[in-house]
């Protein structure tokens, strides 16, 4: 998810006193299984958790009027607030656009005509689509729950024409009104693809941030007593960082009228995940920070910004981007990745789960060696991969002679152990 495992717990951890069982539980059921309610879950235990070191915390308190938001909170001083918080993603759009759905079954469908993973370039076309109050971009592809059909009764069928006659590279081009793309299938290990940013939004009321704030305005922020806002969280959405040009509507447009349009509300914050690419020399590292907007109706207490600001800037430092940590939430088990590895001389870096998994037969040693791209002895040299080091060790007839643990802290995924190998031992080598 997009903060550590490590800090989802001490947060859990800060937020049990100001909860029911029930409450406690509900919260841990839905973090502990995969799915969609996942991300929205750990976003709401984070706020929570900043909120309630900064003053008094009640969870889902039953107000006068009978709604329940997600926080009541009282500041020292005795400022309230009440607010939702909810998490905001481009599913929907995805859905209407099913581009990465119709990528993946073409490569399972295509399997069945006898070709490998890979050498897919798909580019898929777009038009305009007329909405209440502008025109948004859709790409030109069937319905989501059609597509499987379309690919087998479409696709195959003049692939493996092609096929029949000895083509090769096989390419198709469609144009018509159900469906626009070119679809080439080449050799090479890897797949390509082009289609239009349909998820940039073009209408400032028609799109899932204003969506999900105007769902909060319309149900347990309606007619509360005090003041009351929306707490908008990062669950992979463009339009939460949309910024200003010809073509897009940005956020702040959009929670600009979202405000003119919900004068209940006192304020909107978003929190969402910010990534900045490092220099060319780092490859593909980026660098991810919680990053913070938020808007206020006039006359809001002055405080409230201080506030606000302060809760954002109290949040556990990201591990996963949004996009990442969307589909992480949808697995199973503890999240990808284990701890670091090094090599150094007779030394060597490991994290402690690898060899904890190898032990408990979870993971095998050519799991190991494939992970790392190491090989066996046993196998033919090889410029491209090491010989696992474990294995190299063995051979020589040493045995780690120091076995030190180095803790990672909140945001490791694991511990390290750091081992270093002794001399030949004559218990298992030559004499000498």
């Amino acid at each position: 998810m997009i903060f550590s495992r490590r800090a989802i717990q001490r947060m859990l951890d800060d937020i049990k006193p100001a909860l029911t069982s029930k409450q406690y539980l509900q919260l841990l059921k839905k973090l502990n299984f995969a799915g969609p309610y996942r991300l929205p879950a750990m976003w709401e235990v984070a706020v929570m958790a900043q909120l309630a070191k900064m003053g008094s915390l009640i969870h889902e308190k039953r107000l006068p009027n009978g709604k329940r938001p997600d926080v009541f909170f009282r500041a020292q001083n005795g400022f309230e607030l009440v607010a939702d918080v909810t998490t905001v993603s481009d599913k929907g759009v995805d859905k209407h656009n099913p581009y990465d759905e119709f990528s993946r079954i073409i490569e399972e469908e295509k399997r069945t005509l006898g070709l490998g993973i890979g050498g897919v370039n798909l580019e898929v076309r777009e038009e305009p689509e007329v909405m209440r109050e502008g025109t948004r971009r859709r790409l030109r592809l069937p319905p989501h729950a059609q597509l499987r059909d379309y690919v087998r009764t479409r696709i195959l069928p003049e692939l493996k024409r092609q096929q029949g006659s000895g083509q090769w590279p096989l390419e198709m081009t469609v144009d018509d009104e159900t469906a626009s793309f070119r679809l080439k299938i080449a050799d090479g290990p890897y797949s390509t693809a082009s289609y239009g940013s349909y998820d940039r939004p073009t209408i400032v009321r028609q799109n899932p941030l204003f969506y999900k704030l105007q769902e909060k305005a319309d149900g347990q922020l309606r007619d509360v007593p005090v003041l009351a806002g929306v707490i908008a969280c990062d669950g992979d959405c463009v339009a939460m960082k949309s910024g200003r040009d010809h073509s897009v509507v940005s956020t702040d447009q959009i929670v600009k009228q979202f405000l003119i349009d919900n004068p209940h509300i006192g304020f909107v914050l978003i929190l969402s995940v910010k990534e900045r690419q490092r220099s060319w020399a780092d490859g593909n590292e980026v660098d991810l920070s919680i990053d913070h907007q938020k808007w206020m109706q006039p006359g809001t207490p002055a405080q409230l910004k201080t506030l606000l600001a302060e809760l954002a800037g109290r949040l556990p430092a990201p591990v996963n981007s949004a996009t990442n940590a969307a589909y992480r939430a949808l697995e199973k088990g503890f999240g990808r990745g284990h701890g670091k590895f090094g090599m150094g001389g007779r030394s060597m870096q490991i994290g402690a789960r690898h060899v904890m998994e190898i032990l408990a037969g979870v993971r095998t040693v050519e799991d190991f060696n494939r992970n790392f791209g190491f090989r066996s002895l046993a196998e033919t040299d090889d410029v491209r991969r090491m010989p696992n080091p474990f294995e190299v060790a063995l051979s020589e007839g040493r045995l780690p002679a120091n076995i030190t643990i180095e803790e990672t802290g909140e945001n490791g995924r694991d511990h390290v152990l750091n081992i270093e190998f002794g001399a030949p031992d004559p218990a298992l080598s030559e004499f000498r």
